[in-house]
């Protein structure tokens, strides 16, 4: 039986994330073949708003502006959706903001080699990128839809 660099076994319950908390470099492959390794939070989170929150919102204001009553399923989605993002979007900020604290604010010692930098370049600008993501949807857009609610 294969293991993995800890001695843990690797069978059929080694999850995605697991191998790619092992070796970071298993990223690159999983992304390229469109696998999600994230525990499924960043592929859920985003496949909600493609395939349930974005319609449902795009029917509501299709129905208001024909003048007739939105359907009570679109409502309840929207509802749902705002619910759930609500605490996933608590969870992801508290997860960057231990990263951010851990990581003395993504300060590179000045011995550090260039993966180090780089990671924390990276992980920075991954930071940056979902604060502004974070920040657009519960400041413009979900304020926006709950007033279709």
């Amino acid at each position: 039986m294969r293991k993995d660099q800890a001695g843990k076994p690797l069978d059929e319950t080694t999850t995605v994330g697991e191998l790619v908390a092992e070796d970071y470099r298993t990223a690159r492959v999983f992304e390229k073949h469109g696998i999600d390794f994230s525990c499924g939070g960043k592929a859920a989170h985003l496949r909600d708003e493609e395939e349930k929150f974005f319609p449902a919102l795009k029917r509501i204001e299709a129905a208001r502006k024909a003048g007739v009553d939105p359907e009570i399923e679109d409502l309840a989605a929207v509802r749902e959706s705002l619910e759930k993002f609500d605490v996933e979007h608590t969870e992801i900020g508290d997860a960057v903001h231990a990263i951010r604290a851990l990581s003395k604010d993504y300060a590179v010692p000045d011995d550090a080699c260039n993966t180090y930098m780089v990671t924390y370049r990276q992980l920075k600008e991954f930071g940056d990128d979902l604060h502004l993501h974070v920040h657009l949807e519960n400041n413009i857009l979900f304020p926006k839809a709950a007033g279709f609610l």
